[in-house]
């Protein structure tokens, strides 16, 4: 009886690694494992913030400010910087400001990575403005916020989308996480 137990259990594991190869090289595993972070992981990092000097709106919580990723215009890509090989990484972000005073973003960083050269640039709120690092995103509305990253040797090699948290530094000194952030290759 023992026998056929491990028998058994021998099978089932050889299936469920046969499995695992197949859905890594076709793929499935890496929409699964953003899956997996997405839901799990995320969950207890949350958007973390800081909110001492933000005031949220009753009901805003611990996040002033709320960026949503615009999938289209975010990238990442190789390229040069002074005729040495480097990464760009561009991020545009729909960012809501839940709070009862104008915010400015000064400056922006990618978790574990140090950049050659980093912008960050906010929409203009009146319709003919220009972007600028210097515009608000005014108080209780949704602004454009944009941030390019140059490093230098490159940080990102092949085809596979590059998953990252991005910070956010605003006027008040506080910064606004954002994690999970998925750049494709253009």
């Amino acid at each position: 009886m023992f026998e056929i137990f491990e028998w058994w259990k021998s099978v089932l594991l050889g299936a469920v690694a046969v499995i695992g190869a197949i859905v890594t090289l076709t793929g499935w595993g890496r929409s699964a494992g953003r899956w997996a972070y997405d839901k799990l992981l995320r969950r207890s990092v949350h958007h973390e913030t800081t909110a001492s000097h933000a005031n949220p709106s009753p009901g805003g919580g611990s996040r002033p400010l709320r960026f949503v990723l615009d999938d289209h215009q975010s990238f990442w890509h190789l390229g040069g910087v002074k005729g040495e090989p480097a990464t760009q990484i561009c991020g545009h972000w729909h960012v809501t400001n839940v709070t009862e005073r104008n915010v400015v973003i000064l400056k922006a960083r990618v978790v574990g990575h140090d950049a050659y050269q980093a912008h960050v640039t906010t929409g203009p709120s009146k319709p003919h403005g220009m972007w600028s690092s210097k515009n608000p995103i005014p108080k209780r509305s949704k602004s454009e916020v944009s941030a390019d990253f140059f490093f230098r040797p490159p940080i990102c090699a092949g085809d596979a989308p590059f998953l990252v948290d991005v910070v956010f530094t605003d006027n008040y000194g506080d910064e606004h996480t954002v994690t999970g952030v998925t750049f494709r290759r253009r």
